[in-house]
């Protein structure tokens, strides 16, 4: 579909937890923007960590870096919307 909007001249971008490295690499063709391959946010000191094992991180004020994933998805979301316009 994203290729689909692209040949029709839209601007076709792929960020977020819908389209995962591993999708965004089997089809190159169908994005303006090419895919990146952010590094994810790994729990650390000062950290909230999900009991189950999960890389969820719960910022607090002790956290190390104060930011999470989602911050760093809504940046490159703002990058690409920049980019459009």
């Amino acid at each position: 579909m994203p290729q689909l909007f692209k040949n029709a001249g839209w601007f076709t971008t792929a960020a977020g937890k819908i389209y995962h490295d591993a999708v965004l690499d089997q089809d190159p063709i169908s994005w303006s923007y090419p895919a990146n391959h952010t590094a994810w946010i790994q729990c650390g000191e000062g950290d909230i960590v999900d009991p189950v094992g999960n890389n969820y991180c719960g910022v607090t004020e002790n956290s190390k870096t104060p930011y999470t994933d989602e911050d760093l998805v809504f940046t490159e979301c703002i990058k690409r919307l920049d980019l459009a316009h």
